[in-house]
């Protein structure tokens, strides 16, 4: 009986031995940063009455890592781990998620950014992606999530398209001891599509993305958003251009209306540009944003012409400047720095900037850019008050100039650290209301951002 066995177990691992194994490619990629702040009147925007922090000066250093593991079969097919692990600051209190930076470490600061399998349909052009990945939607001013769900892409000669279902809510906004009814309607989801042409340099698109959610706070109101976008990017001779519009439409729509508590209709917009021109070290370039903001009028709470923004969403402009966005000049981006990261709304933007590679490890830049604010009968991010409004709340245009200098050094080829310091001349719009519930005027907001950054 014994020598049986040991036969059968002899014959088991020969035959094992013989099967072929199918070869898996394993790749990994990541990044790692460090990022130092020290700021003025920027990162507790909008203020609250009498909030502290006013003109207080701050400062914190965060850290960031992440890991993308691919194991690849085929062209065809392959899977993708994606991991992140975060300190928000150096020396937080001790926590799991985003607190790796707690004294003694040793947190449980581990998060999954990515998990999902890509292939090839046998005999079609169309790839598909299923799990947890990032959906975009031009990344620098509409949409970009991690999330579950499933897209698709078709490429066809110089023409794509991108489209998709995400996850964003199985039930969870229901109370806590009805979570997770599967067979309630009451669930959030996108959809979209994302389609474009290249002719010539250029690369000319349109998308259309539906957020629907069946149950979006305690009251069960529903919320069906959607936005209708078009785009253009290209090249002529030195020049470059990147242009988007976007409408921002639908509906909240109540489960009890009352004439108190009425149905809102949204309607905002947002449009984006960006004009480059290179010659020999120099990069000169020039920008616009605008994205309508939000009524106070308290006579209009049946509309909302704000542009709105997906649930969740990190998309921002954050790339325009260092006090109005959060990446400019520091070559990472994730905290929020700026007073508009990552609202897309309520504001707008003209800049001029300069970037001059003086050397092949150091590049200068610098930028001069307005920034209004669109917000009417109220301020997207001041407080002050004016009795003789309908909303009671001061309406100005002007948040301010800012001025914003950086530089970008090359240490090693993967080794970068960038350094920027920006300052805002704030405007009548950033005025707040003090302790004593008097409308006053805050110190000129600044900041100078440093980041050490490693890519691999």
């Amino acid at each position: 009986m014994k020598k049986a066995l040991v036969t059968g177990v002899i014959l088991a691992v020969a035959v094992a031995l013989a099967v072929p194994a199918m070869a898996v490619d394993w790749s990994a990629a990541g990044q790692m940063y460090v990022r130092t702040a020290m700021y003025r009147n920027v990162m507790n925007m909008p203020f609250a009455v009498g909030s502290d922090g006013i003109d207080d000066t701050g400062s914190w250093v965060d850290q960031r890592g992440r890991l993308m593991l691919t194991a690849r079969a085929s062209k065809e097919l392959y899977g993708v781990w994606y991991i992140e692990v975060d300190s928000t600051r150096w020396g937080e209190a001790a926590g799991d998620r985003n607190t790796a930076g707690t004294w003694t470490a040793d947190r449980a600061a581990f998060e999954v950014k990515g998990l999902y399998i890509d292939f090839m349909v046998p005999q079609t052009p169309l790839d598909l992606r299923v799990g947890i990945q990032g959906h975009v939607v031009r990344s620098h001013i509409m949409w970009f999530n991690d999330g579950a769900g499933v897209t698709g892409r078709v490429k066809y000669e110089n023409f794509n398209v991108t489209g998709g279902w995400a996850k964003v809510d199985e039930g969870q906004t229901a109370a806590a001891n009805n979570a997770n009814r599967d067979w309630v309607d009451d669930d959030e989801d996108i959809y979209y599509v994302d389609g474009a042409v290249s002719l010539n340099g250029w690369k000319l698109g349109g998308f259309g993305i539906y957020d629907d959610a069946q149950q979006a706070n305690a009251a069960g109101d529903a919320d069906h958003k959607y936005w209708i976008g078009a785009y253009a990017d290209g090249k002529a001779g030195n020049f470059g251009f990147v242009l988007d519009a976007i409408y921002s439409g639908g509906a909240l729509k109540r489960r009890a209306e009352t004439v108190a508590n009425p149905d809102v209709d949204y309607g905002g917009y947002g449009l984006y540009g960006k004009v480059t021109y290179a010659m020999d070290a120099w990069t000169l370039g020039g920008g616009m944003e605008y994205f309508t903001g939000q009524d106070q009028d308290p006579t209009k709470t049946d509309e909302d012409k704000s542009f709105q923004e997906i649930t969740g969403s990190e998309a921002n402009s954050g790339s325009t400047a260092v006090i109005n966005g959060s990446c400019w000049g520091t070559g990472v981006c994730g905290t929020t720095i700026g007073i508009a990261d990552p609202r897309m709304q309520g504001y707008w933007l003209a800049r001029l900037f300069a970037d001059y590679q003086a050397a092949p490890w150091l590049k200068l830049r610098g930028q001069v850019a307005y920034v209004g604010d669109t917000t009417n009968e109220g301020n997207t991010w001041g407080t002050a008050l004016d009795a003789t409004k309908t909303s009671g709340l001061q309406d100005d245009d002007d948040v301010g100039w800012e001025f914003d200098l950086g530089a970008e050094i090359q240490i090693y080829k993967n080794l970068v650290y960038n350094i920027a310091f920006g300052y805002l001349v704030a405007g009548d719009a950033l005025d707040v209301v003090d302790a004593a519930g008097a409308n006053t005027s805050i110190d000129d907001p600044w900041v100078l951002v440093t980041a050490l950054g490693y890519t691999f």
